[in-house]
């Protein structure tokens, strides 16, 4: 029983996943608390869900819904929130895969360390837990957080400078939320992480602030 009453948001900050939620959260008005987990905390995953992945949403009954998706759409029906289909060009949706890699290698090195990310890695061992996995996919995540790469900041510009012209405002296509946004804000709100490091173009920039500002999500 989820002795609060409220319903519950469990999290990452730096979790793109979890950004997702968030949006249609903030967007459609629900009353709703956050809670940030400690990266190497897989109890309270497993002890709720019965497994470890954010986010994860607690029913103010207490029962729990997962998966990102899933999460959206519970949280539309309740609100009466429309979510608009994707629209974006099929060019753009290519373009956010192939940037994949490149963020990986750019971004993941950092996130243990983000000041921001601080709910999220509040002690060594969460912080050694995070770089242990990831660095599996990615390689010496040290090396990259020393040395961050080149060639994959330069792709990551020449991606972004290749999808500018597709992103509006305030909403991604326009007028209406949708599930372009859905997918597609929370790409951008990790690479602010390396914001120093990139190049972000006025369209995407304007476009990440304008959903800052209709949300509760700041940008790093």
């Amino acid at each position: 029983m989820n002795k609060s009453g409220n319903t519950k948001i469990y999290v990452y900050n730096h979790c793109p996943y979890c950004i997702k939620v968030r949006l249609v959260a903030d967007l459609s008005g629900l009353a709703y608390q956050l809670e940030f987990l400690a990266n190497d905390d897989e109890k309270a995953h497993i002890d709720r869900i019965g497994s470890k992945q954010v986010p994860f949403l607690e029913k103010k009954e207490g029962t729990c819904l997962k998966e990102s998706d899933e999460i959206c759409k519970y949280i539309a029906e309740i609100q009466s929130f429309e979510i608009a289909n994707s629209s974006i060009s099929p060019i753009v949706k290519g373009l956010i895969a192939e940037l994949a890699p490149h963020y990986r290698r750019v971004v993941y090195p950092r996130i243990p360390y983000h000041p921001k990310n601080e709910c999220d890695f509040p002690t060594q061992s969460a912080k050694e837990y995070f770089i242990n996995k990831k660095s599996q996919y990615i390689g010496d995540m040290d090396i990259f957080l020393r040395n961050p790469p080149k060639d994959s900041i330069n792709e990551i510009n020449r991606i972004l400078l290749e999808i500018d012209p597709y992103i509006n405002t305030p909403f991604i296509n326009g007028d209406k939320f949708s599930w372009d946004d859905i997918n597609i804000f929370p790409i951008f709100y990790i690479l602010t992480m390396a914001k120093d490091l990139l190049e972000i173009p006025s369209n995407i920039k304007k476009y990440i602030q304008s959903m800052e500002n209709k949300t509760n999500i700041e940008l790093y």
